[in-house]
């Protein structure tokens, strides 16, 4: 744990050895992480969006760095411990300023947006942090909200002042088909976590779920096209719902001049989000 203590407060070492680090962390995810949690749908979006692709060169690399090629064994954890590794990785990726300089950076960057929709508060809170870090100019302006949502004793507020209707402009035309794919897949962590507790408790739980529901009430059907498969992820099989993600990729492409003409008094045409690419995740 220390030398994981030592790379957050030290960021230019995990620059400088990211060869190491990010392989270390993807195989994390696919050896330990997923291991422990195989009934978590966000494992076939990894896959679907290649984050893992890079794993056996991964573990070549990190066999190499360490002058030994005998140490093939997975160590089985336990889902605390799991969970608690993935917060360490993530606190050392969130430390780096400049995180297009890491090796995989753009795998990297998907994963974290996969992240963002996970029922754990701590994992998405921690990705967010570490998308905050790529400062992509559609997210910048939307930044201190957006941490706002994935705080629990926030939220509520937030969503109530928050209106994501394209006519109420809250969201600038030109940031919409970057940011409200982010906001619905996030959005969807918080509105699947269940809390554990007192019944004033599950009571706060129950009304964070209607002010989500509200919020994507504002959205067009068109930028509700990610919950649709996030809702059904557990339902269909892998190879269903990667067919359903292209046929909403080609509904979604094709109605591009539909929309454009619709808001034709704008300057700036709203775009529909790529239904679940790996830009959009």
């Amino acid at each position: 744990t220390t030398a994981w203590e030592v790379l957050q407060r030290c960021p230019s070492i995990t620059l400088r050895r990211s060869r190491v680090v990010v392989p270390l962390f993807l195989r994390f995810l696919k050896e330990e992480y997923f291991t422990c949690f195989a009934e978590d749908p966000s494992l076939l979006d990894m896959v679907r969006c290649g984050v893992f692709d890079m794993c056996d060169a991964a573990s070549d690399d990190i066999r190499n760095e360490r002058g030994s090629g005998g140490e093939n064994n997975v160590n089985k954890v336990s889902p605390r411990t799991a969970k608690r590794r993935m917060e360490m990785f993530l606190r050392v990726f969130s430390a780096v300023s400049s995180p297009r300089q890491l090796y995989l950076h753009s795998k990297l960057l998907t994963a974290y947006r996969i992240l963002c929709s996970a029922p754990d508060g701590a994992v998405a809170n921690i990705s967010l942090s570490c998308i905050l870090r790529y400062k992509q100019a559609g997210m910048m302006p939307y930044k201190d909200r957006i941490e706002k949502f994935l705080d629990d004793r926030l939220i509520r507020d937030e969503l109530a002042v928050f209106d994501p209707s394209a006519s109420a402009e809250t969201i600038d035309a030109s940031h919409r088909s970057e940011v409200v794919p982010f906001l619905v897949l996030s959005l969807f962590g918080r509105l699947t976590s269940k809390t554990k507790g007192s019944k004033i408790g599950r009571d706060s739980s129950i009304a964070r779920r209607s002010a989500i529901l509200s919020f994507y009430a504002g959205l067009s059907p068109l930028e509700l096209q990610p919950l649709i498969y996030l809702m059904l992820r557990p339902i269909l099989p892998g190879k269903k719902m990667a067919n359903f993600a292209q046929q909403m990729n080609a509904a979604l492409t094709s109605t591009r001049s539909d929309i454009a003409q619709s808001s034709s008094s704008s300057s700036s045409s709203q775009q529909p989000p790529q239904f679940l690419s790996s830009e959009d995740l």
